[in-house]
């Protein structure tokens, strides 16, 4: 793909570019309109994308790690099989974003919005989840060993088979939370709303 590694498309608008397979590692997209925009298998390793709008982009497959997207808007964005390990996703909003398979390893999420979500079979290992809003959301076979989920929403979220090993729930919303079969060995449930 075209390389535009280190670019600067601060504030510009890219909503509905074909951008598939581009290298945008260290670019600087903050502010961006990238909505509906065609993002599959780009390389946005270490992209500056704060505040930029992403929602429902198609993602899928892109490399994200170390990514800033800090109070990004990623709604109802597809993100299946993407690899944002490390990636920042603080205060990002992801309502209604498909995550399936998406490596989250490392990843900050604290305060971001998830609600109706897809993450079936995500990886948001040792992942830092303090008060994000996770509810309605499907995190069926999700492995979310050692995640940090203190004060996170999860009422009415879809727990069913998940890896939740050593994970913080401390104060974690988990009202009508489907647990069923969910390994939560040596999680963290003290002050937890069941």
């Amino acid at each position: 793909g075209v390389n535009l590694e280190g670019s600067q498309f601060k504030q510009a608008d890219l909503a509905g570019s074909h951008l598939r397979n581009v290298h945008l590692g260290q670019a600087n997209l903050s502010s961006a309109k990238l909505s509906r925009a065609n993002l599959q298998e780009a390389d946005l390793t270490d992209a500056y994308l704060v505040g930029t709008d992403l929602s429902k982009a198609n993602m899928t497959r892109a490399e994200l790690c170390s990514a800033d997207l800090f109070g990004a808007d990623l709604t109802e964005a597809s993100l299946g099989g993407a690899k944002l390990e490390k990636a920042n996703l603080q205060r990002a909003k992801l309502a209604e974003a498909n995550l399936r398979k998406a490596d989250l390893s490392g990843a900050n999420l604290a305060k971001a919005v998830l609600r109706d979500a897809i993450l079936a079979g995500a990886e948001p290992i040792g992942a830092s989840l303090v008060g994000a809003d996770l509810s309605g959301a499907d995190l069926s076979e999700t492995n979310m060993a050692g995640a940090d989920l203190f004060g996170a929403d999860l009422s009415a979220a879809d727990l069913g088979r998940a890896n939740m090993v050593e994970a913080d729930l401390n104060r974690a919303q988990l009202s009508n939370t489907n647990l069923q079969e969910a390994d939560l060995s040596g999680a963290n449930l003290s002050g937890a709303t069941l």
